[in-house]
């Protein structure tokens, strides 16, 4: 365990915390009834004026998100990609402490995620994984379609999954947003709300969809006045997670395939409280390249830092694994 800090402002010094106290990345201090004083003399019992002074701790804690689109990845093709996702998912040089994964299609009693969950729990491996695959979204191209979540048990531990109002969505999504309260370091709890939103056009004509959402345009059509309804409604999802954990202080996350620039107008309303992390093409098509895929942290909750794509074998998938360290800020009384 590293050795933290207390930061006290007026003796401009640093002095040492107890081995005692939880673990944090990053800790401040101040009193909370107002009164600067000596830390060393308020423990060893000698402050008598403030008695019931209490501290603050201004905790930040940090973690690697991560979310790809396995795209229809049924059991057939888990046989043949398997080893390679396992290892792409452990990958050291990444460092992923959470992995969101969308369009994981289950027909039948067995997963496809089984084998590669295996492979990374395996006695040979580093560290070991959690793993939580959601109920039935909605159906997808191949099957029916479900979220996965990936987490590393050292770090992250799973809270509970939370079942959203469907009469407050009023069945707005075609895919269902799956949403898991994971809890970080054993202190901050974090909502990741793992989504994939309706595809623009019917998939001949997609190309002249996204050309035209991609420039800010406006489309009437059927799938693409369902994609604007259902990212209208992504504050409201946010916001019913929040509802359903009220008296604990919550971090939201919303990540996966959006299916269109975070920069549309159709985001306004989600930016007024989330920023987007990713800017870079998550697709393999060069003469067409998509920002789809994208991490949206809370504002004044979570920043990071401009998130990363790697480019996995396009065999696996034809979307690439978007990445980024999150710093989730809060406040610890003790």
């Amino acid at each position: 365990r590293p050795q933290f800090l207390l930061a006290c402002p007026l003796l401009r010094q640093q002095v040492p915390l107890s081995s005692r106290l939880p673990r944090f990345n990053h800790v401040s201090w101040r009193s909370e009834g107002g009164h600067d004083g000596d830390f060393q003399s308020r423990k060893s019992g000698n402050h008598t004026s403030h008695e019931h002074d209490t501290m603050l701790f201004i905790c930040q804690v940090a973690i690697t998100i991560g979310s790809l689109n396995l795209n229809n990845f049924s059991l057939e093709k888990s046989t043949t990609y398997s080893t390679a996702l396992a290892k792409l998912f452990g990958d050291e040089s990444l460092k992923l402490d959470i992995i969101a994964l969308q369009e994981i299609i289950k027909n039948s009693s067995e997963s496809p995620m089984e084998n590669i969950i295996d492979l990374m729990n395996s006695s040979s491996a580093r560290c070991e994984w959690g793993y939580k695959q959601s109920e039935y979204a909605g159906l997808g191209g191949k099957g029916k379609e479900h979220f996965g979540l990936l987490w590393r048990t050292s770090k992250v531990k799973h809270h509970e999954t939370l079942q959203l109002d469907l009469k407050k969505l009023r069945n707005t999504y075609t895919r269902r947003p799956s949403v898991d309260v994971l809890e970080i370091e054993e202190k901050k709890l974090l909502a990741v709300i793992n989504v994939h939103l309706k595809y623009p056009g019917v998939p001949t004509e997609w190309k002249k969809h996204a050309k035209r959402l991609s420039a800010g345009e406006n489309c009437c059509c059927h799938s693409c006045s369902r994609l604007k309804s259902e990212i209208k409604h992504l504050p409201m999802v946010a916001e019913i997670a929040k509802d359903q954990i009220k008296g604990k202080c919550i971090t939201t996350i919303l990540i996966g395939d959006f299916n269109l620039e975070p920069h549309h107008p159709w985001f306004t309303d989600l930016q007024k409280k989330h920023r987007p992390l990713n800017a870079q093409p998550t697709n393999f098509l060069k003469s067409l390249p998509r920002v789809y895929d994208n991490i949206w942290v809370e504002v004044g909750k979570a920043k990071g830092i401009p998130a990363m794509v790697f480019d996995s074998s396009e065999a696996i998938s034809n979307h690439k694994l978007v990445y980024s360290s999150v710093t989730i800020s809060g406040q610890t009384r003790i």
